[in-house]
């Protein structure tokens, strides 16, 4: 054992006696992903018989080792009665080195014992911390996990001393409840648990299609053959995700949509990534007629979605729409310190194209306003904005539907060097774009603005003047 560049037991449990928990994080530091459950399985209850032998109490949260998970080491930790467990910012953000924001973690939605967190590294100011404690609101829960202070044998996820007790000092004077993995069950009660472990994570980066929609126009006599096109809003939290093919069933009622007996329609698989205005082809309908219709999608990758969830439309009135949003409005709200909130321009989102394959996002920060959010409802899905400035400073986290890209403006807050990170990788510095953040395919600069070109998915950019 390297002790000098290591922690000995007998360090471990000094930080027990000073009131750390000590957590597993198994014996061998393996990959989970390469193990078998039985194997998995072993590691950690040889971890819990080390803990044993130095009077450590038996432990009830683990770590993953290098954050990577699979479901059978989830289960196996249910079986063997774990509380909570940490994973690492994948497979909804990137790793990288350095320091990485991952999601927070959300009681309502992620199992405990898939707790997604932060990755601080050695590239961490106190922005990115500040970042990531913004996101313990509306009952979710900030996550971070330091490997080391500092780390001499993994220095990419390095943090110094200095730098932690910078951090632990700001999140003290502003208030935040700072506490350990084990200490989450006075919060979040770990017996109520989701059925699929998995199930979240899968619904945030499949593609799936939702806000059915259903377009058409007919005669007044309501008998010629009426002209109905259908629409849906493409959903998923996985960067540049396309759709390659979609299905449409079509049936006369509830029960037969429900049970696939597509009696008016089955456009069978259909190559395309049309979502707005695909036109039926099915059997004749009638006046006044009551149709139900669902659609699945394939992604860029092939992979299928389930079904929607069943909508209808009546013949006489195929404007209407039972689930979703109709058409396109702006519904957004500005808020700052003194700006009125009426103010819905001061996060200008719009079609960067005519049939918003494209968007456009451009803040107008002014003097007399720290903030401001805003949201348009587009043909193609939401698309969301909110900022939050500083001194020479920008904080903007953008929302791109799925199946568009987006052109995104950052204000240089009058500086003339800016860096810009993306959940704490940077994609700016010097005046040049750096290569190598998904979703993000390049950049350029004017004497305002650092324009940044994105694919569909969710980023937080903090733009920091030099």
């Amino acid at each position: 054992m390297d002790k000098e560049r290591l922690m000995t037991w007998e360090e471990v449990c000094g930080l027990h006696k000073a009131g750390f928990e000590i957590g597993n994080h198994t014996l061998r530091h393996k990959v989970v992903l390469t193990q078998s459950r039985e194997e998995f399985r072993a590691d950690v209850k040889q971890m819990e018989r080390r803990f044993q032998e130095e009077g450590l109490p038996a432990p009830r949260t683990l770590a993953y080792p290098h954050g990577e998970f699979d479901r059978k080491a989830a289960e196996v930790l249910r079986e063997e009665g774990y509380l909570f467990a940490r994973r690492g910012v994948g497979p909804e953000v990137a790793w990288a080195p350095g320091g990485v924001q991952g999601l927070g973690y959300d009681p309502k939605d992620d199992h405990p014992l898939l707790v997604p967190a932060s990755c601080p590294g050695p590239n961490w100011t106190l922005d990115d911390l500040v970042c990531c404690a913004e996101q313990a609101r509306e009952g979710k829960i900030a996550v971070l996990a330091f490997h080391g202070v500092p780390d001499p044998v993994f220095p990419f996820v390095s943090t110094e001393p200095s730098t932690l007790e910078a951090f632990m000092k700001y999140l003290h004077d502003k208030g935040y409840t700072v506490v350990a993995l084990r200490d989450l069950a006075k919060y979040v009660d770990p017996a109520v648990r989701a059925g699929d472990l998995l199930a979240p994570i899968k619904q945030r980066l499949r593609l799936t299609p939702a806000d059915l929609k259903c377009e058409g126009a007919v005669s007044p006599q309501e008998m010629s053959p009426v002209q109905a096109t259908f629409s849906w809003v493409l959903q998923s939290c996985q960067r540049g995700q396309e759709q390659s093919a979609h299905q449409i069933l079509v049936a006369s009622s509830r029960d037969k949509l429900d049970a696939n007996i597509a009696d008016k329609w089955d456009s069978g698989k259909v190559v395309s990534d049309q979502t707005i205005g695909v036109s039926y082809n099915g059997n004749a309908l009638s006046a006044k007629e009551t149709c139900w219709w669902k659609v699945r999608t394939w992604d860029k990758e092939g992979k299928v979605s389930d079904y929607s969830p069943a909508a209808s439309f009546e013949v006489s009135r195929l404007e209407s729409l039972q689930a979703g949003p109709a058409g396109l409005h702006p519904d957004g709200q500005a808020c700052g310190a003194t700006g009125p909130p009426e103010r819905k321009s001061a996060a200008t989102v719009g079609p960067g194209t005519a049939d918003y394959r494209q968007i456009s996002v451009r803040p107008h920060v002014t003097d007399d306003l720290d903030s401001a959010r805003d949201s348009i409802t587009t043909p193609r899905g939401v698309v969301a904005v909110e900022w939050k400035r500083g001194d020479k400073s920008l904080v903007m986290k953008v929302g791109i539907p799925a199946n568009t890209t987006g052109i995104v403006q950052l204000p240089k807050m009058g500086s003339k060097n800016v860096v810009i990170k993306d959940y704490g990788r940077t994609v700016w510095k010097a005046g040049k774009f750096i290569e190598g953040v998904a979703g993000i395919a390049g950049g350029y600069e004017t004497e305002a603005y650092v324009t940044l070109e994105v694919a569909s998915g969710v980023y937080l950019f903090r733009l920091r003047g030099q």
